[in-house]
């Protein structure tokens, strides 16, 4: 009994020194904005004298009745009670939301009681920024009852149920009211009536009227990827929300779980197959007194606070950020070379492929979502699709992107269905209920969904994402569930074309394995072909080989990824409007575009989507730069990446079949023999030549560049009056340039020796139309002229 008192003594002064460190505990004045943030503080935060004292205020504005406690405020006013509180963390509870309901019947003492009934309002305590967290598979039996915290994943969430917390009974014996019997995570009755003349023990009627309910969820929660050892399966836990902190988690959330470790009877785990979860009368007249064996080995519950409440303005956003990163971002804003920079910025484990990084950069800021006022959502997110001949990169792209952000997904596309894409429905161990459990589609939303593989997803699975990817919904009716959940997620899908290589005289509908209707849902569609190029194979060697040398250090970025993600944090804020001189270039731009789909065949067609696209890539690129007014230089930029990721790779059935005529056909357009004849000729008359001057002949008069091969056609033509006028003459050349193509890269007569290099101040352009005259040619030494 004095064991007993003595300890009673302790936590009764456990509760008297919280209640002091409440009432008196003054918050720097460094840590005044970062706590008006997480305790959501609408009052000016200079009034936080005594500061938990001000957050009572607070709570009664708002009707809440959590009051949150940073853990580091604890440990500087008085380390031997932080210490103890964390280890009997459950034992003081109690009495920790004792002291908190006695401070605010001094301060506040109106909003102590319930207004209706008068009876004392209860409230809870929180306390966040632990200073070690632990890993859920680490949670282990001995940590049972102190105060603990853990992170990771949330991938399913309960309905919100009531949970009897403090009930009243009524004994049927001599009807004594027994009052505020706590729950402890089971049917809890009063040991004994309090009635001395009675010792009724069994025989107990509940008084619905004046027991106390609070609001129950459960929380399923996955252990982050990221913490799960080599060879090992991601472990679970359940998670029990009460009263203010329901309806906080989503499935997709990474979050911050602080509270202690419970053990509770696994109901589900010792029911039989199939029999429903019910109460029993016990056999012979004796009550079951509960069950033993391996089969009890409990489920870990526990009672947690979230740590982090999002802000969705922008002010809130960037007074969030410390001195140092606001300075840093201003200094991001006022870049001019912004745009390329972020862009150099992105995935620097790749060589090149610079407009895909811009089109993952778009991706990453995003559109703006609209809805209309019948409550049609219009979708803001980009969706991009990379098609690539293997080993250029494409994994790791989506790699990146999906470290990148902390709501990104990625899966494969093999093994991937469409339950697991969209969502399943699956049956609740407990409640023998069916629920919905979230896919990669769902745990992404608000984020990035990455597929690779796209290409070797089944049909029928490829058709489940079609809602998801333009009405940013999934729709289910299975098992007595309706329901349309919401996926606002942009689709990053990479895919292989077909027979290993991608085939550039064909159209991209042979060359990928991807219906229309899959394809007209990506704004942009940017293809990765593996061409060999001395300069470039040098480039893209010695990078690689850098990596591999300096790893880390081998990446000269502009900007770390940790800058990146604070610019699009700020920069997603931020909603452009459509001025009016953009919006007329908005619709030219489409006019331009949908004339240049006049010819048919197509499988990528230029519709109201690609308009659509263009709106979203130009808010995206007016995001970029903080502007929060879309200008024609955005609009000009969104309409180069698509024809330079769409337009670009397809080539239309007609084009197809221009380059497949025969050449008879073109040859009686224009009325005279076959050129190749002559350039055949020619070439073996200048190998021929460079035989005859001996050993002292460079390698190079083997051949002859294009341009003397043309113009010594050319000078042929002239003299043998076969034009009227120089117009004549430049329709031609353009015929015999595509004569000269066709021989290299279909019949095989010509081969290219060698082509020149290209310098530091020439553009692209010139390169390429420079390359294709100075390239020196010479015949096939397997063909035979015959």
């Amino acid at each position: 009994m004095e064991i007993h008192n003595q300890r009673i003594a302790s936590l009764e002064g456990t509760r008297a020194k919280f209640y002091d460190f409440l009432d008196q505990y003054i918050q720097p004045e460094a840590d005044q904005a970062e706590s008006s943030r997480l305790t959501a503080a609408t009052a000016d935060s200079s009034q936080a004298i005594p500061c938990y004292v001000t957050q009572l205020q607070r709570m009664k504005d708002s009707e809440k009745t959590t009051l949150y406690v940073q853990w580091e405020h604890l440990v500087d006013y008085d380390l031997e009670l932080a210490q103890f509180i964390q280890d009997h963390y459950h034992l003081l509870e109690p009495y920790l939301r004792k002291a908190l309901q006695n401070l605010v019947r001094t301060h506040i003492e109106a909003y102590s009681v319930n207004e209706g009934d008068q009876s004392e309002k209860e409230f809870w305590v929180a306390f966040y920024n632990l200073a070690n967290l632990d890993k859920l598979r680490n949670l282990r039996t001995e940590q049972i009852g102190k105060l603990r915290g853990f992170s990771g994943t949330v991938t399913r969430t309960s309905e919100v149920r009531p949970e009897l917390f403090l009930a009243s009974f009524r004994c049927l014996e001599c009807n004594t009211v027994v009052r505020d019997v706590e729950q402890h995570f089971k049917w809890t009755t009063p040991v004994i009536c309090t009635n001395e003349t009675c010792g009724n023990r069994r025989s107990w009627a509940l008084v619905r009227e004046e027991s106390k309910f609070i609001d129950w969820q459960k929380v399923k929660v996955q252990e982050k990827s990221d913490e799960v050892p080599a060879g090992s399966l991601p472990r679970t836990m359940e998670v029990i929300l009460r009263n203010n902190v329901v309806e906080s988690a989503r499935a997709g959330d990474e979050m911050t779980f602080v509270g202690t470790l419970l053990v509770v009877p696994d109901v589900a785990a010792i029911t039989a197959p199939g029999e429903k979860v019910q109460t029993k009368p016990g056999q012979g007249g004796f009550q079951g007194q509960g069950i033993s064996g391996l089969k009890m080995l409990g489920c870990r519950d526990l009672t947690y606070r979230l740590v982090f409440l999002a802000s969705a303005t922008q002010e809130e956003v960037y007074l969030s950020y410390t001195e140092d990163q606001q300075t840093e971002l201003d200094q991001m804003k006022a870049n001019a070379q912004i745009y390329r920079d972020l862009t150099k910025s992105i995935s620097p484990q790749v060589y090149g492929h610079d407009d895909v990084k811009r089109a993952v950069l778009l991706m990453l800021f995003g559109g703006v979502h609209k809805q209309t006022k019948e409550g049609i959502n219009l979708r803001g997110d980009i969706n991009v699709a990379i098609v690539g001949d293997p080993s250029c990169g494409k994994s790791q792209i989506l790699k990146y992107v999906s470290s990148f952000l902390p709501r990104a997904v990625y899966t494969s596309g093999k093994s991937s269905s469409a339950a697991g894409l969209t969502a399943s429905v699956v049956k609740d161990a407990d409640s023998n209920e069916f629920c919905i459990e979230a896919g990669a589609l769902m745990l992404a939303d608000n984020g990035i969904c990455c597929i690779d593989e796209f290409d070797k997803m089944d049909v029928k699975d490829q058709v489940a994402i079609h809602e998801a990817m333009e009405q940013q919904t999934i729709s289910i009716a299975k098992a007595g569930i309706q329901a349309s959940l919401n996926a606002r997620t942009s689709i990053l899908a990479a895919a292989n074309p077909l027979n290993g290589r991608y085939d550039k005289s064909k159209p991209i509908k042979y060359n990928v394995a991807l219906p229309p209707a899959i394809l007209s849902r990506f704004d942009l569609m940017h293809v990765m072909i593996d061409e060999p190029e001395d300069d470039m194979d040098i480039q893209i060697a010695t990078h690689i080989v850098k990596v591999h040398q300096r790893q880390e250090r081998a990446f000269n970025v502009p900007y770390t990824m940790a800058q990146v993600q604070r610019y699009i944090r700020y920069a997603r804020s931020i909603t452009p409007q459509i001025s009016a001189q953009a919006k007329d270039v908005l619709v030219s731009s489409y006019i331009q575009l949908r004339a240049g789909d006049a010819v048919g065949g197509a499988v990528y067609r230029i519709t109201v989507r690609q308009l659509e696209a263009l709106v979203r890539l130009s808010e995206a690129h007016a995001r970029i730069r903080c502007s929060a007014v879309i200008e024609p230089r955005d609009v000009r930029e969104a309409k180069r990446l698509v024809k330079s990721s769409i337009i670009a790779v397809e080539t239309t059935e007609q084009e197809h079949k221009e380059k497949l005529m025969p050449w008879q056909s073109l040859n009686r357009a224009l009325g005279r023999a076959l050129e190749s004849t002559l350039f055949v000729q020619r070439l073996r008359e200048v190998e021929a030549a460079g035989e005859a001057a001996g050993s002292s002949a460079e390698p190079s008069q083997a051949g002859l560049p294009q341009k003397d091969l043309l113009s010594w056609y050319f000078d042929k033509m002239v003299e043998s009056h076969q034009y009227q006028s120089v117009d004549e003459l430049s329709k031609d050349y353009v015929l015999v340039c595509k004569i000269v193509h066709h021989l290299i890269k279909r019949d095989n007569v010509l081969i290219v020796l060698s082509t020149p290099s290209r310098s530091d101040e020439e553009s692209s352009q010139d390169f390429a139309r420079r390359q294709q005259q100075e390239r020196v040619l010479a015949v096939n030494p397997n063909y035979s002229l015959e």
